[in-house]
């Protein structure tokens, strides 16, 4: 794989376990488990031997729980199957990885660039009131 090929890859970026600090590319699918036959092998009693598939597609990530009583965690909810988006987090047993789509902003940021759209549309509307009623406040002084 070419350096910039590297760059633009999807990839998980370890956060606390034994993968901390490092990136894990998922050029099109990353089996996770304790299993040394996966791609990603984590030593923790809490990971089956296939426990976590996720697969890429361009800028859109899946995940999936290849186990039936384990549970995967993604931004603190546990899901069975569940889309990625860039800045996401995942938890299984000690291991957190955060997901990194590269050229894509995370839902957090999209999120609060949503809330000040909004918050920029209602000062408009409180606007217009005030001058709503500056108008007949003036309209009904003169009329008087």
């Amino acid at each position: 794989m070419t350096a910039d090929k590297q760059l633009q890859s999807n990839y998980l970026q370890g956060v606390s376990g034994q993968y901390a600090g490092k990136k894990l590319p998922v050029d099109e699918a990353l089996i996770i488990g304790s299993d040394s036959s996966v791609e990603v092998t984590i030593d923790d009693p809490a990971i089956r031997s296939r426990h976590i598939r996720i697969v890429a597609d361009g800028t859109r990530m899946q995940i999936e729980n290849l186990t039936e009583a384990d549970q995967i965690w993604v931004n603190g909810v546990p899901v069975k199957q569940a889309s990625l988006s860039s800045g996401d987090e995942i938890r299984v047993g000690q291991q957190r990885f955060v997901v990194k789509i590269p050229g894509l902003r995370p839902d957090s940021v999209l999120r609060d660039i949503s809330e000040h759209q909004q918050y920029g549309k209602r000062w408009l509307v409180w606007a217009g009131i005030a001058v709503t009623m500056t108008v007949v406040a003036v309209a009904y002084y003169l009329l008087r």
